[in-house]
């Protein structure tokens, strides 16, 4: 048992690792997207496979109408702003306008100790 909680306490930290990670190398907001985009599936998935077993897990379940329209205006939510970030970042390539490929030349800079003798510390 105590295996356990050690493998899972690992699991949940390679998780975490793993999102920061992506969210350092990518950015918010496409590990935002990708969230919603996990978090629509989830809705799918779960009311596919469990929605016979567990009626919690249905897309349409509850007794009021917002309670029968909660996952699905969340599940269409999550989907357009898949779609509308991706429609997009093909237009203006990206949140920032593209300039991902811009490069800064530093090699001019003489402010850098080990230039020249003449360098500022």
């Amino acid at each position: 048992m105590i295996l356990g909680y050690i493998f899972y306490g690992t699991m949940v930290g390679m998780h975490s690792l793993s999102f920061w990670k992506s969210v350092y190398r990518l950015g918010t907001v496409p590990c935002a997207v990708a969230k919603g985009a996990q978090q629509a599936g989830i809705f799918v998935c779960s009311h596919v496979l469990f929605c016979r077993v567990d009626e919690g897990e249905c897309m349409d379940e509850g007794s009021t109408v917002w309670e029968r329209m909660q996952k699905s205006v969340a599940f269409v939510c999550c989907c357009a702003g898949v779609v509308v970030y991706a429609l997009d970042k093909g237009v203006h390539g990206g949140v920032d306008g593209g300039d991902d490929d811009v490069v800064v030349d530093e090699g001019d800079d003489k402010s850098r100790k080990g230039d020249d003798e003449t360098a500022v510390p």
